[in-house]
């Protein structure tokens, strides 16, 4: 999918394949450098839980992701590409938006199919 974005929309874009909560972490901390301000959509895609991603057998809550971004996501749109993460209190949501400063959370409150979250996110990715 990305590849077809950067192909086809001109779309930038870095991978980064973790499996560890502790990479994953190291990731979001590299992502605060200077040198990202220009990727403007932080696309996080895992499986997920209500309020949750899972990153092997570990569970990061959307609070411990707030934790490590913390300021830094000021007009920035995160987005979650994961089953169901975004089925949580709209507290916590509140929360990861207050504390983070990123201008929009997007993600999916129930399961959903591959391919159709595919199509779905190469539309909404290139309209933003």
């Amino acid at each position: 999918m990305l590849d077809i974005l950067r192909d086809a929309a001109g779309i930038k874009y870095i991978y980064r394949k973790c499996n560890t909560r502790e990479e994953f972490f190291e990731y979001l901390r590299q992502y605060t450098f200077e040198r990202y301000r220009n990727y403007m959509i932080l696309y996080i895609a895992f499986h997920g839980r209500p309020n949750k991603i899972q990153i092997g057998r570990d569970l990061v809550t959307l609070r411990e992701i707030a934790n490590v971004l913390e300021g830094f996501l000021a007009h920035r749109i995160v987005y979650f590409g994961s089953c169901s993460t975004m089925r949580t209190k709209r507290a916590n949501i509140d929360d990861f938006l207050h504390r983070t400063k990123a201008d929009i959370l997007a993600g999916y409150r129930k399961d959903v199919d591959f391919i159709q979250a595919t199509a779905w996110e190469m539309m909404w990715l290139t309209k933003n």
